[in-house]
């Protein structure tokens, strides 16, 4: 289960410096006040719940995650984590000011905040009572991997076959993430039957997603771009996270009928 948890989300990535395609028309993505609930599931097993939300703030905006482990997952190993993230929006550009990570995991906590000065195209990196650490050289548009989520699902058109580079920093390591526009399929979900756009995610190094297999994210093919389903390989079997209630920031919402 570790290998999906903190998020997932983020899952990721995408080309931040966009430009909006028309101004008589919205712009796509997520709308300020977007929510999302998940339920993470480990090869068809209960496994965990996660929250996502993004709000808007008079200096920009804030994105919250918080996720916890269930049922024998959580027996075996706990997990409660909490990650918040704020920056600045340059049109479709989600640049990170800071990024907070609180793990608890198997009885282990562990708290980390990154801070970005892009003026010198640096971030310090805070964790535990370890001394802060500089890292340096870092492209302009390097963000941290959930800022880049929101940022990929607001590119004007998804196609098939295309794919983009992303410069992310998670934690103290600055990579390159690859995304690639694999196909548009229908998916049936515990939401219902949604148009979508598959795209696979390779986060190479990345130390919250810590698996070599790329991780597979079906968007709902409309201006929300709503992430319904988030898939990866591990080991032993699959983890994956199923979209079961969320308000978009348009208006609209929609949760499982119990």
């Amino acid at each position: 289960m570790k290998q999906l948890f903190i998020p997932f989300m983020a899952a990721l990535l995408g080309g931040w410096l966009v430009t909006v395609a028309g101004a008589a028309e919205p712009a796509p993505g997520a709308a300020m006040g977007e929510s999302l609930q998940y339920n993470i599931h480990w090869t068809g097993l209960p496994g965990g719940s996660s929250t996502l939300s993004l709000q808007g703030n008079p200096q920009g905006y804030t994105i919250e995650v918080a996720l916890k482990s269930i049922g024998m997952v959580a027996f075996f190993y706990p997990v409660k984590d909490f990650v918040r993230v704020e920056g600045i929006q340059q049109k479709q550009a989600y640049l990170a000011k800071s990024y907070l990570k609180n793990q608890d995991e198997g009885g282990k906590r562990r708290t980390t905040l990154v801070t970005f000065n892009r003026a010198k195209q640096q971030a310090v990196q805070a964790r535990n009572k370890e001394p802060p650490k500089t890292i340096t050289d870092l492209p302009g548009d390097v963000t941290d991997p959930l800022s880049a989520f929101y940022a990929f699902r607001a590119i004007p058109d998804l196609i098939p076959g295309a794919h983009h580079l992303i410069p992310v920093l998670d934690s103290h390591k600055s990579y390159v993430a690859r995304i690639d526009i694999i196909k548009k399929e229908r998916l049936n979900t515990p939401l219902g039957w949604f148009d979508t756009v598959l795209v696979h995610t390779h986060l190479k190094s990345s130390e919250i997603f810590r698996q070599k297999a790329p991780i597979k994210i079906w968007f709902s093919d409309d201006i929300r771009r709503l992430p319904v389903r988030v898939e990866t390989s591990i080991p032993i079997g699959f983890v994956a996270a199923d979209l079961v209630a969320y308000q978009d920031g348009r208006g609209a919402s929609q949760e499982i009928a119990h």
